[in-house]
């Protein structure tokens, strides 16, 4: 069994999209202070790598899409599972933080690639459809 799952987007026979689930931990020295507070040293997450986009489809809610589809299967697999915190990126430039945090994620106080989302908040997110 591999340690991630990795869910690739065809339109017409080309990829157009594609990202990666993994089950995660971070340490809560890294959450930034609001999202810390009571957290144990290590935080069960769920890490969603290497999201990214063809440039053809960027800004036309592919994006969007990717990550709604990705929180909802987060979001299924701690009803089944083990359960989760947070939800972790590692944004790769400045335009992946400002999308991130459009969408609601916060940067690390040591590193603003590194993002995080409360599952709270993704749950939000999946139900309002």
């Amino acid at each position: 069994m591999g340690t991630a799952n990795t869910y690739v987007f065809v339109r017409d026979g080309k990829v157009i999209a594609f990202y990666s689930l993994s089950a995660h931990r971070i340490q809560s020295r890294e959450l930034p202070t609001s999202l810390a507070h009571g957290s144990p040293n290590a935080v069960p997450a769920y890490l969603i790598g290497k999201l990214a986009v063809t440039k053809s489809e960027q800004g036309k809610s592919v994006g969007q899409t990717l990550l709604t589809d990705a929180f909802l299967r987060i979001c299924r697999a701690t009803d089944s599972g083990p359960g989760a915190r947070f939800i972790s990126v590692d944004a790769i430039d400045d335009n992946a933080i400002k999308f991130y945090k459009q969408e609601k994620f916060y940067s690390s106080p040591f590193d603003p690639h590194h993002m995080f989302i409360k599952m709270s908040t993704a749950r939000k997110i999946v139900t309002r459809g």
